[in-house]
């Protein structure tokens, strides 16, 4: 979860949530 906290931190969770739909 330091990983995901880490990214969260470094960029915007919008970022993240675009990650997770091409993971998916």
């Amino acid at each position: 979860m330091n990983i995901v906290k880490a990214m969260f931190n470094l960029g915007p969770w919008e970022i993240i949530l675009i990650l997770l739909v091409v993971l998916l």
